[in-house]
């Protein structure tokens, strides 16, 4: 009995920690809000930076993402991704972005993103 007492605590403690990192900018913050959701906007801005806000507003956003939107280099394999999402109108099926604005002041980087491409 002891044992899952202790069990169970670890597990309390360290769902809470988890929580507290996730808000404290330190953990990935994963968006897999339900619905229909699409890229409403794209940019290039800056030194080839990319930026975009995806249709309705995210759950988790870290405080310094205050235009909703995430960032990303304009080369790589994420801006590809964004761009044809975009063009394509593809469905977002979760964005996980890494709980810092390093990019772009006011967007949150992005770290990964899933499309669910039309059939």
């Amino acid at each position: 009995m002891v044992l899952i007492k202790a069990i169970l605590l670890m597990i309390i403690v360290f769902g809470l920690s988890h929580q507290v990192d996730a808000l404290s900018n330190k953990t990935p913050i994963i968006d897999r809000k339900p619905g229909i959701r699409t890229i409403e906007f794209m940019a290039n801005v800056g030194n080839n930076i990319i930026i975009f806000k995806i249709k309705g507003k995210p759950e988790v956003m870290p405080s310094c993402a205050s235009t909703h939107r995430y960032a990303t280099p304009a080369k790589g394999d994420l801006a590809k991704k964004v761009k044809i999402a975009f063009k394509e109108n593809w469905e977002v099926s979760t964005v996980i972005g890494t709980g810092q604005c390093d990019i772009w002041t006011n967007a949150e980087d992005l770290k990964s993103i899933v499309f669910d491409k039309p059939q």
